[in-house]
C-alpha cells in the first residue's frame, strides 16, 4: 500500500518498485503452507512449517479432541484459512496451527480427512 502511493505521488518510482517486489516476496513467503504428514504405523502426525517459521512438531492422533477452522477476511476478500487443533487433557497447548492455505475447500478436505483417520482407532 505504501509502495503505491510511493510510486504514485512522488518521483521516487524506483523505491516504490522495490518496496512493492520485497513486500510482494514476503508475503509469499509468510503463506507457505506447512507441510504434513502422517505416519499410519505410530499414528502421529509430522507437521514441518516452511517459509519464515521453520520449526517441527510431531502430534499423536490420539491427542487430538477437534480441529476448528477459521477463515479472515476482509469485508468479502479472504485472506487465509487456518486450520487449528484442540487438544484434550493437554494444557500446554494452546491452539497449535495445524494447516494454512487460501482456500477453504483444501482446508475442509484436510479435515474431513484427519477425522476419518481418528474414527478409525
Amino acid at each position: 500500500m505504501i509502495s503505491i502511493v510511493v510510486i504514485i505521488s512522488t518521483s521516487y518510482l524506483k523505491t516504490g518498485i522495490i518496496m512493492f517486489v520485497f513486500s510482494l516476496l514476503l508475503t509469499i513467503v509468510a503463506f507457505m503452507p506447512p507441510r504434513v504428514s502422517f505416519n499410519f504405523i505410530s499414528k502421529n502426525l509430522t507437521v514441518a512449517n516452511r517459509g519464515l517459521n521453520r520449526r517441527k512438531f510431531t502430534y499423536d492422533l490420539n491427542d487430538f479432541e477437534g480441529f476448528e477452522l477459521q477463515t479472515i477476511r476482509i469485508v468479502i476478500i479472504p485472506l487465509g484459512c487456518f486450520l487449528y487443533a484442540d487438544f484434550k487433557n493437554v494444557s500446554h497447548f494452546k491452539r497449535p496451527v495445524i494447516s494454512q492455505s487460501l482456500s477453504k475447500k483444501k482446508m475442509q478436505e484436510i479435515i474431513n480427512e484427519l477425522e476419518d483417520l481418528k474414527k478409525t482407532q
